[in-house]
């Protein structure tokens, strides 16, 4: 993957309640880089038949048609900023349920990339379960990057998160991620950490009574596994293109939901990449809980990839318009 075709289509999401925090510079120096369209894209929401009620003298229809135009109004000044770089652009005012049309938007046109900010203010994870940013990292199909602060800040220390797989397994979405991740630290000239955490299967079980294993037996297992792990990750960074990038590795023992955070926090990083995926079979659904708590923790952006062939399970009916 070259860096000018990191992304060829980038869909930026302007939220009105993140106004402020629209990472509009961000997306057109990406975009740039990458020679890549920039999209725009706005959702008005149903208005709630209570405020109608309560609103008597100003009926929802007028109400959403103010909303409606204030929005426009918004996306044709980010449209002329990013008109004015030299980039491609279009707008669009979409109505209905923000997380369904950003996700239709990107189906209809083949968006590679969706950006959007943090809703709200304070820690990132505060303000993700519940919103649109959550339902988008369960089920867009293309990858997502969610932006901690909407003015530009240069992206000094990117951490790719991978879980290698023993050799002859599927590593491609690990491969995904740390592709993207040093494109990333190339196009920002920044160092990549790239991290592999791991643990032994129910050692607490077998460090039990109950099983009969001695604490040496355990502890043989422990390197063991550690071992094992180690050669999984030095044959999987083996085969990767990392020419051009600073990068540091860090086989972690432990939880990963607990060591990622620890880790972004102990070396600053601006960016972390890490996979969305679902070992249930449910589809929309995040890898365990794992990049979920993850994303409780951490105070920086986060872009999540997908696996090759996700699916979303978001309703495509109206995908012809």
């Amino acid at each position: 993957m070259r860096i000018e075709h990191l992304f060829r289509r980038i869909l930026l999401v302007h939220e009105e309640k993140t106004a402020r925090e629209t990472p509009l510079e961000h997306a057109i120096e990406l975009a740039r880089h990458s020679h890549a369209r920039l999209d725009l894209l706005a959702v008005a929401e149903d208005i709630p038949l209570d405020l109608g009620v309560i609103l008597a003298t100003s009926p929802p229809t007028d109400l959403r048609q103010l909303v409606i135009d204030r929005l426009h109004g918004a996306l044709s000044k980010m449209a002329r900023q990013a008109r004015e770089a030299g980039l491609k652009t279009t707008t669009r005012v979409a109505l209905g349920t923000p997380f369904l049309e950003i996700i239709r938007e990107v189906l209809r046109r083949r968006h590679d990339l969706v950006m959007i900010a943090a809703e709200g203010g304070g820690r990132l994870s505060q303000m993700l379960f519940g919103s649109t940013t959550m339902h988008l990292l369960r089920k867009c199909p293309c990858p997502l990057w969610v932006t901690h602060r909407g003015r530009r800040k240069p992206i000094r220390r990117i951490l790719a998160a991978v879980d290698p797989k023993p050799p002859g397994s599927d590593n491609s979405l690990n491969r995904r991620i740390l592709d993207m991740a040093a494109n990333v630290a190339r196009l920002e000239h920044g160092e990549l950490h790239i991290v592999h955490t791991w643990t032994l299967y129910a050692e607490a079980i077998l460090r039990g009574r109950s099983v009969g294993l001695s604490a040496e037996a355990v502890d043989q297992l422990m390197r063991d596994s550690r071992d094992s792990h180690k050669q999984w990750f030095e044959a999987f960074l083996s085969q990767s293109n990392l020419r051009d990038v600073t990068y540091h590795i860090h086989l972690l023992e432990g939880d990963a939901a607990v060591k990622i955070p620890e880790l972004a926090r102990r070396k600053r990083a601006d960016l972390i990449v890490m996979g969305t995926v679902t070992k249930t079979g449910i589809a929309g659904f995040l890898i365990g809980s794992t990049a979920e708590h993850v994303l409780r923790e951490v105070n920086c952006s986060v872009l999540t990839v997908k696996p090759k062939g996700f699916v979303t399970p978001v309703t495509l009916e109206d995908t012809a318009r």
